[in-house]
């Protein structure tokens, strides 16, 4: 029986290549006051990036229940005897753990492994997307599960926003003709700086400003100084035109790789706002 492979909305994974390489998605929650969505099920990014400029206050986001998980593993066991659900860290989102609970409650005869990405969005995609191309080849669950411990350890992700307020939950910090630009991250919630922040709310990387073209300078700078770069993703949340202009830049320096293009839904837009994007990619270590 081929192995069935689980994440969450949270890894950005766009739908048709869900789709093509059999990954099944469980959608967290996005709650603007009293109103829920499944992310990218009752949302998709544009409706939710509409929403987000209008609201008056920042969205929540929530992690699937257990239940939640345990509806997809019982559907799932009905089709193979083994399941590999891959999501963020523990310590960045609550999703795994719902995950772990679900497992001890999978059918009798279908082995649940849960595992931790540790990546966030098209990092843990990436991942995801490796796991579900060795199963369709036919491997066995061990071997998969030593594909996807091999993509962990060579799957990164950068990163820039234009407006700290909702990395920071709605503290405002206003950064005027500037961009902040972010390091290799460890996650949406989690962002290293390349500068600092200031009281006055100005950020300053290096001692200078990075406007747009230098964000995106250093942005693609960050992905070729890895060598053997194999795969990679280039994700927007409402500014397809960063995008287009990274994409040129990454088929210039990677012309023999295939590069996907996808978008930071909700459940990542909601940290990162409108006016992020982010690289993730596997290669080879510096």
């Amino acid at each position: 029986m081929v192995i069935k492979v689980v994440t969450d909305s949270s890894s950005d994974i766009p739908p048709e290549i869900a789709r093509e390489l059999d990954i099944t998605v469980v959608p967290l929650y996005i709650r603007f006051g009293d109103e829920v969505y499944r992310d990218g099920v009752d949302i998709s990014p544009d409706q939710f990036y509409d929403r987000l400029a209008r609201s008056r206050i920042l969205p929540q986001t929530s992690t699937p229940s257990p239940g939640d998980f345990s509806e997809v593993y019982n559907q799932l066991a009905t089709q193979t005897d083994s399941i590999l659900s891959i999501h963020l860290s523990p310590r960045y989102s609550s999703a795994i753990n719902a995950a772990m609970v679900a497992k001890d409650y999978a059918p009798e005869g279908c082995k649940v492994e849960v595992i931790d990405s540790k990546s966030v969005s098209m990092g843990c995609g990436l991942v995801a997307m490796a796991a579900a191309r060795e199963a369709k080849a036919g491997a066995n669950l061990e071997k998969v599960v030593q594909t996807v411990n091999r993509t962990i350890l060579r799957t990164h992700i950068v990163g820039m926003i234009a407006d700290i307020s909702y990395l920071l939950g709605g503290r405002r910090l206003t950064l005027p003709g500037a961009h902040l630009f972010l390091g290799k991250l460890g996650t949406l919630l989690c962002f290293k700086l390349v500068g600092e922040i200031y009281e006055a709310g100005r950020v300053r990387g290096r001692g200078m400003y990075f406007r747009e073209s230098r964000a995106l300078e250093k942005l693609e700078q960050c992905v070729t100084e890895f060598q053997s770069v194999e795969e990679m993703a280039i994700l927007h949340a409402r500014k397809s035109e960063w995008a287009r202009s990274i994409t040129d830049r990454m088929n210039s320096a990677f012309p023999q790789i295939p590069i996907y293009g996808a978008r930071l839904g909700g459940a990542t837009g909601v940290h990162g706002g409108p006016r992020a994007m982010a690289i993730a990619f596997t290669a080879g270590e510096v």
